[in-house]
């Protein structure tokens, strides 16, 4: 008798935990605006409403020149992931000092500000390349918003990041 309420009780924890998992999962409407995210560019409203007005070359140089700048920077946000990681091992270490908090903190504040420059030295190339991006519309989350799915809190990956929400509304 008591087996069998152990191995009954087992089943129930172990149901209860891929339930839990299940839910805390998703599956949520994905990263989009659009249900299922048909692409990259997917959908006429939403973060790419101007992108997806471009002809299919001015797009295409827009991808490589973004793949660019990625590729490029890619070693600085390597490096400024990396000292955030030891930034934050030094504050898990309770015998860490100030001194060494401060210094750390000064190489990740440096690493982010020359990311931050070549932020917005692309933005600048790509403003000046695509001047119909420059009015805001194309690298900022659309006019097509309203209340709808959508990013915001709700259900789905990364609460706030997809999922059921508000939507964007400016």
């Amino acid at each position: 008798m008591k087996r069998k309420v152990g191995i009954s009780l087992l089943l129930v924890a172990v149901l209860a935990l891929g339930v839990a998992a299940a839910a805390w999962a998703g599956p949520g409407f994905g990263p989009g605006w659009e249900r299922g995210n048909k692409g990259r560019y997917a959908g006429v409203c939403g973060p790419n409403a101007a992108i997806n007005q471009l002809t299919p070359e001015k797009r295409q140089a827009l991808i490589e020149a973004q793949t660019k700048f990625f590729n490029d920077t890619l070693a600085l946000r390597q490096k400024v992931q990396q000292k955030r990681l030891e930034l934050r091992a030094l504050w898990a270490n309770p015998e860490t000092t100030k001194a060494a908090l401060s210094a750390k903190q000064a190489e990740v504040s440096e690493l982010t500000a020359q990311l931050a420059q070549k932020r917005l030295d692309h933005r600048y190339d790509l403003n000046k390349q695509f001047p119909e991006l420059s009015t805001g519309a194309g690298f900022g989350p659309g006019f097509c918003g309203g209340p709808g799915f959508g990013p915001g809190p709700g259900y789905g990956p990364r609460h706030g990041r997809g999922g059921y929400g508000m939507g964007r509304v400016w």
